[in-house]
This record gives structure tokens, C-alpha cells and sequence, in this order.
């Protein structure tokens, strides 16, 4: 009997046992979230269009003016470059500094692809050495330099050579005399050539460049001033050396107007 009242107890009160079913949480975006989302890779994809893609690189470069070896090397490098980036006023001040050679250069963008360039460079018409350095001087008496290339000759023409004994330090893209002098020079060089027959293998300077020797290759130097009528002065060597030419073994002074000092 008691067995019995057990088992009616069990049925009384049941126990249910169930399994929970498995349950899974996915993830929801909301719209804004996308939008946001669709917006940096728009974004994303736009920087890399105009700063990475090859699309706005620089592929034509227009150059107009006078170029010598170097700076046309520079302006190469351009190609590639993005035009976005490409900053002309900042290029523009690195080249000068670095090729001291310019006289003046403008860089202008023109999109998607081209560039335009103004330039023009410094002619040499006198080399300068001071230091055991090598430069070329303009027409405006501005130094500058021009790597491996041959002080004396610039194209197929000579041009005469200065050295500083005094061994000034030059500072590119400077000018280091005069206009005047560098007339002076140039002109007295070729009128040496042409009327004289005297070719010019050195000028020296040394406390002031209002005066100068130059070397010649008949063995003798030639003291001038720089600051001098130059006519007056040839006019002077040709009397010279018309009456005095054998006696002149070491140099002949024309700084003197009217006068001539020999040795």
C-alpha cells in the first residue's frame, strides 16, 4: 500500500525534463551604419584614384627657354611624379639651390597629366678656379657650376680662365665681379687673338680684380686695368711690341695711360 502511494505521489507532482534549444544571436547593421561605412570606402577609393593611381602622374613635360645637360636630368625626374603633390613653388626653389647653373625657371600644372616648364640657363662666358674649385662665370659676372665640364672649351669655342690666387671662397648662384670685368676680359682676350696673334693660357687676380695678369703663350705677361680704357691699352701694347718685342722676356705693364713698363 505504501508502494502505492508512492507511485500516485510521482504521478501527482511530475517532473518535465526538456532540453533548452539552441539558440543563435546574429548580427544586424543599421542602415546608418552601412551608409557610413559605404562612404569611407567611397573615400578610401577617391584617395587612391587622385594620390596612387597612375592616372594623375606626370607624363608630358613641355620645356621652353635654353637647357644645358644637368637641368635637363632634373627636370626628368619630374615624370611619375603626382601632379596633385607636385608643388612648383617648393621644386622651383630646390632646383635653383641645386643647380646654380639656372638664370630662371617656372613650373606650371596642367591637368591630368602635363607639365610646363620656363627655363632658361646661365651661359658660361669665363671659367673661375679658387680653392683648387672650378666655375663658370656668366655675363652678369654670377658663378656657377656645371659638373665635368671642361673650363676652357664650351662648345668649340675658348673661353679664358680666371684664377683667384687669393683663393676667395664662391659661393653658386652669386655674383663674384663685375659685369665690367667680365666685358673687359672677353674683349681683350679676343682682341688679343685676332689682332695680336696672342692666345691667352691664364689670368690671375689676386687683392682686386680692377687689375689682372694675364699669361700668354709668346712667353710673357700682360698687366692691365680692368677699370681702364681698354682701347688705350691695346694701343699701348702695339707700340710695344712693334719697338721693344725683343727685349720683352717677363712681362710688359699697360695699367699706366702713355706709358709702358717692360722686363
Amino acid at each position: 500500500m505504501y508502494q502505492n502511494r508512492k507511485k500516485h505521489n510521482l504521478y501527482r507532482n511530475p517532473k518535465i525534463y526538456y532540453s533548452p534549444a539552441s539558440s543563435s544571436t546574429g548580427i544586424s547593421l543599421s542602415p546608418k551604419i552601412i551608409r557610413v561605412g559605404g562612404v569611407v570606402v567611397l573615400f578610401l577609393a577617391v584617395c587612391w584614384f587622385l594620390f596612387f593611381s597612375s592616372y594623375l602622374s606626370v607624363k608630358n613635360i613641355e620645356i621652353s627657354g635654353s637647357l644645358n645637360p644637368e637641368v635637363k636630368k632634373e627636370i626628368d625626374n619630374f615624370y611619375g611624379k603626382n601632379i596633385l603633390t607636385f608643388s612648383p613653388g617648393k621644386i622651383k626653389n630646390d632646383l635653383i639651390a641645386k643647380q646654380s647653373s639656372i638664370k630662371d625657371i617656372e613650373i606650371y600644372r596642367g591637368l591630368p597629366n602635363t607639365l610646363k616648364v620656363q627655363v632658361s640657363v646661365r651661359e658660361p662666358v669665363l671659367g673661375w678656379k679658387s680653392q683648387d674649385k672650378k666655375y663658370f662665370i656668366d655675363k652678369n659676372g654670377v658663378a656657377f657650376e656645371l659638373n665635368d665640364t671642361d673650363l676652357s672649351i664650351i662648345g668649340d669655342k675658348k673661353i679664358p680662365n680666371v684664377e683667384d690666387t687669393k683663393n676667395i671662397a664662391v659661393l653658386p648662384g652669386k655674383e663674384i665681379v663685375t659685369e665690367d670685368f667680365v666685358l673687359f676680359m672677353q674683349n681683350f682676350s679676343e682682341k688679343l687673338k685676332n689682332d695680336f696673334n696672342i692666345q691667352v693660357n691664364a689670368i690671375k687676380v689676386s687683392e682686386t680684380t680692377f687689375q689682372a695678369e694675364i699669361e700668354t703663350d709668346q712667353g710673357f705677361r700682360l698687366i692691365v686695368s680692368t677699370i681702364s680704357n681698354l682701347d688705350n691699352e691695346l694701343k699701348s701694347l702695339k707700340r710695344v711690341l712693334d719697338e721693344k718685342r725683343p727685349d720683352i722676356h717677363e712681362y710688359a705693364d699697360l695699367r699706366i695711360e702713355g706709358r709702358v713698363y717692360y722686363k
